[in-house]
């Protein structure tokens, strides 16, 4: 018998079928496409948002501190009403002893340049054709802050003023203190304070004496007169006299002084980004030095408000820009108002937005926010009131903090504050605090004359009715 084997042939797809199939494997790639491009938006957006609020918070941070502890040399704010200068400054803003904060305008042309915080305008961000900002639109600002360092300090045993020989209870080498170094001699008291390059010295020895065996060095032995005084000005009785110096007695302290810049310049990691830079004075091999560091990227703008203080209440009286504020004011400033402009890293935006800060207009694809903070100079004040003879009996009560401050302030303040600060802010607070705050300091609740007012714009009256930041 006989059997036929039959083949059977598979049958083929027709080519609308390929077209279907194609068809609905693009709009499913696509639609991966689209959710994948999706995310990397979104993820781009999370990541920016991250760094422009980091940025933000630290900045106020960083900054707030070193506001709060300019002008402290081991003393209670507004203490020191005699302060001494013999290095031979020469005009240096750096050196600039008798203030707690000194600032520059952006606006004015060459003002932060010719303040020594950088060389030339083309370091500054809004020059030399920097991207985003119109050249006839504002400049950021930038400041100075003087104090004492907090690293170290020692106890004065003695005080020999007519051979400039200041000795101390341990080695001063041991804290790392060395010949060119700028320190601070305070009186036990903390009534008078003086500024000195060291000389030579050696044990339990600091010299302070004349001459030009440092950089700049000191214009005459003396660190401490009945007059408060500078190489520029006469104290009042025999000058060049070492004998007509009065000497710092038992207790008082000696400290390494701190002077410090900030202003926003661009970024040497990244081309096109601004930054916030710190100049900070050093002992460049016994002579006067810098170092500069770049703080933060991405902060684009910094304004500051200053509230100063004509009657030695350490309430302001009103408010100022850098360029309103008298040579002689400085001295008179109890707040500061920071404005800070933050920008993201990276272009955002599919085309351009214009949004407007501070008066400045922008029109890119990069995302910002504007941030403020209000910062009470706890040292600021009445340390230049009182070295103009204005006043005196001491200092009288500021906007309270909680009892007691250890770095950072929380909690809610009401009544009578008669706390001691420690930490970062060594002042006693002896005023009556009735207000609450909804900050984050824990300050006393806005009043009239205080800092914490909001006030009609960087140079109007102060308005009751605003908030502390």
């Amino acid at each position: 018998m006989n059997s036929v084997c039959q083949r059977k042939f598979q049958g083929g797809v027709s080519f609308v079928e390929i077209l279907v199939s194609m068809a609905v494997g693009v709009i499913i790639l696509g639609g991966v496409t689209q959710t994948l491009l999706t995310n990397k938006k979104n993820n781009a957006w999370a990541n920016e948002m991250a760094y422009v609020q980091e940025n933000a918070r630290y900045s106020l941070d960083i900054l707030g501190r070193e506001l709060r502890l300019a002008g402290y040399f081991g003393c209670g704010s507004g203490s020191a009403s005699k302060t001494f200068n013999s290095i031979n400054g020469g005009g240096n803003l750096a050196l600039d002893f008798g203030n707690t904060i000194r600032g520059f305008e952006g606006s004015v042309v060459d003002d932060i340049k010719d303040s020594g915080l950088v060389t030339t305008n083309a370091e500054l961000w809004g020059y030399d054709n920097t991207p985003a900002l119109v050249a006839s639109q504002p400049k950021p600002d930038a400041f100075m802050l003087y104090g004492a360092s907090t690293d170290f300090d020692l106890t004065v045993t003695k005080h020999n003023g007519p051979s400039a020989v200041i000795f101390t209870s341990r080695d001063p080498g041991e804290a790392g203190i060395a010949d060119g170094d700028f320190l601070v001699v305070a009186s036990q008291d903390c009534t008078d304070v003086g500024l000195f390059q060291k000389t030579t010295g050696g044990g339990s020895k600091t010299n302070h004496n004349a001459g030009n065996s440092v950089t700049p060095g000191n214009c005459i032995k003396g660190v401490r007169h009945i007059n408060s005084f500078d190489c520029n000005s006469d104290p009042g009785t025999a000058p060049g006299n070492p004998s007509s110096y009065l000497e710092y007695g038992p207790g008082a302290t000696l400290m390494r002084f701190s002077s410090f810049g900030f202003y926003i310049g661009k970024s040497t990691e990244s081309d096109g980004i601004p930054a916030l830079m710190k100049r900070t004075v050093i002992n460049n091999n016994e002579a006067l030095g810098y170092t500069f560091e770049e703080l933060i990227t991405g902060i684009e703008d910094m304004q500051l408000t200053y509230y100063i203080d004509t009657d030695g209440d350490l309430y302001p009286n009103y408010t100022a820009r850098a360029d309103q504020v008298g040579t002689d004011d400085w001295g008179l400033v109890v707040a500061v108002r920071l404005e800070l402009v933050m920008r993201s890293y990276s272009e955002l935006f599919d085309s351009n937005k214009s949004v407007s800060f501070n008066g400045k207009d922008y029109n890119d694809k990069y995302m910002r926010q504007l941030v403020t903070k209000t910062v009470q100079l706890r040292n600021g004040g009445s340390v230049g009131y009182l070295a103009d003879g204005s006043s005196g009996g001491g200092t009288t009560g500021t906007t309270g903090d909680t009892g007691t401050d250890t770095g950072t302030d929380t909690g809610t303040d009401t009544g009578t504050d008669t706390g001691t600060d420690t930490g970062t802010d060594t002042g006693t607070d002896t005023g009556t605090d009735t207000g609450t705050d909804g900050g984050t300091d824990g300050d006393a609740g806005p009043q009239e004359g205080d800092p914490c007012t909001k006030s009609n714009g960087r140079d109007g009256t102060i308005n009751a009715g605003g908030n502390c930041s």
